[in-house]
C-alpha cells in the first residue's frame, strides 16, 4: 500500500487550512463591516429607513454567506439545484455592491469613493468563497491509501471480519464500464456524485468514456449533448 506522492501531508494540511479559516475570517469580518457601514448608511440616507437601517446590510450580506455555504453544500446536488443556489449568490453580491455604490452616490463621493465601496461587498464574497474552494480540493485531495494497481471494482458492503481487504472504488473504471453498458454521462456522472460521493463533473466523465462511447456508436463520435434529465433512466 502506497499514498499518492501528489498529496501534502496530512498535518501540514490541516494547519495550513486553520491558518486559511482563522485569517479568511479576519479578512470577512473586516469588509462585512466596512460594507455594513455603507449599506446602514444606505437605509438612513436613501431608503429612509431610520432605526431600521442596520437591517439592510444584515439582510443582504447575511445572504450572500448564506449563498456560499449552500454552494458548498448543494455540490452533488442536481445542476439545477447547484445553478439556483450560484444565482442567489449572484444575486446578493449584486444587491450588495448596488447599495454600497448607492451610498457613495449619496455622500457625492469621487470615483474612487466608487471604486472603494463596491469593493467591500466583492472582497466579502471571495473570501468566503476562498474557503469553499480550499475545502473541496482538500475533499478531493485527502490523504487515502491505493494500491499499486487501479482496481475496477465497486465498494464490498458488510465485509466480513477476517477477510481480505476490499478494493477501493475506482470512479473512473466504474464510469467506463457503465458506458459500455450503454449509460448517458449525466446518469453516470449523476451517480457517482450522488450515490459514491465522488466530485467530478460530466465532462471529465465524458472525457473518461469517449473511447468506450465512440465504440459503442459503431465508430462515430460520440454526442456532445446528453439527453433531457427528465428522460434519462436513473437506474444506476
Amino acid at each position: 500500500m502506497t499514498v499518492s506522492p501528489d498529496v501534502a501531508n496530512r498535518d501540514t494540511s490541516r494547519a495550513a487550512y486553520g491558518a486559511l479559516i482563522f485569517f479568511t475570517v479576519v479578512v470577512a469580518t473586516v469588509t462585512f463591516v466596512l460594507s455594513f457601514h455603507g449599506l446602514d448608511d444606505y437605509g438612513v440616507r436613501v431608503a429612509g429607513l431610520g432605526r431600521l437601517s442596520p437591517l439592510v446590510p444584515l439582510g443582504v450580506d447575511g445572504l450572500t454567506l448564506v449563498a456560499v455555504a449552500a454552494t458548498y453544500l448543494l455540490r452533488f446536488a442536481p445542476w439545477r439545484v447547484r445553478s439556483y443556489a450560484w444565482l442567489v449568490f449572484a444575486i446578493a453580491v449584486g444587491a450588495s455592491v448596488a447599495g454600497n455604490l448607492s451610498h457613495a452616490s449619496a455622500r457625492h463621493l469621487g470615483r474612487d469613493g466608487w471604486v472603494g465601496a463596491a469593493a467591500w461587498p466583492i472582497l466579502l464574497a471571495l473570501a468566503s468563497h476562498m474557503v469553499i474552494v480550499t475545502r473541496r480540493w482538500m475533499e478531493r485531495h485527502r490523504d487515502v491509501p491505493t494500491s499499486d494497481t487501479q482496481p475496477d471494482t465497486e465498494p464490498v458492503a458488510d465485509q466480513p471480519e477476517g477477510g481480505p481487504d476490499p478494493r477501493p472504488f475506482d470512479p473512473k473504471a466504474y464510469a467506463r464500464r457503465q458506458a459500455g453498458q450503454g449509460r448517458a454521462v449525466a446518469v453516470i456522472g449523476r451517480a457517482l456524485r450522488e450515490r459514491y460521493r465522488v466530485d467530478v463533473s460530466d465532462k471529465t466523465v465524458g472525457r473518461w468514456t469517449e473511447d468506450i462511447r465512440t465504440r459503442t456508436n459503431g465508430g462515430t463520435p460520440p454526442a456532445t449533448t446528453e439527453p433531457a434529465p427528465e428522460a434519462v433512466s436513473t437506474d444506476v
